[in-house]
């Protein structure tokens, strides 16, 4: 298979990564690589900037919106998803 861009990493901004380029490059070929053999919950939150939740939105407004459902805003007005 050849590979038009690759992507280091499986979390969930290398998945965004490649789900934005995916979209945005009809017929772009992504390859992820992860170092994990297999995913686990770890119990960390996710943290994300306003750039961060603008990309977000940018690449899908659905996702975008069930991520939005499950925020706390923080004092200092970063977005905290925590799942526990």
């Amino acid at each position: 298979m050849s590979v038009d861009i690759a992507v280091v990493g499986g979390g969930p901004s290398g998945l965004f990564a490649a789900l934005g380029l995916i979209r945005a490059f009809d017929g772009l070929k992504v390859k992820v690589y992860e170092r994990a053999k297999n995913y686990r919950e770890c119990g960390a939150g996710i943290t994300l900037d306003v750039n961060g939740m603008k990309a977000l939105r940018a690449v899908d407004e659905e996702l975008f919106s069930r991520f939005q459902s499950t925020v706390v805003t923080s004092v200092n007005a970063m977005q905290n998803f925590d799942q526990h």
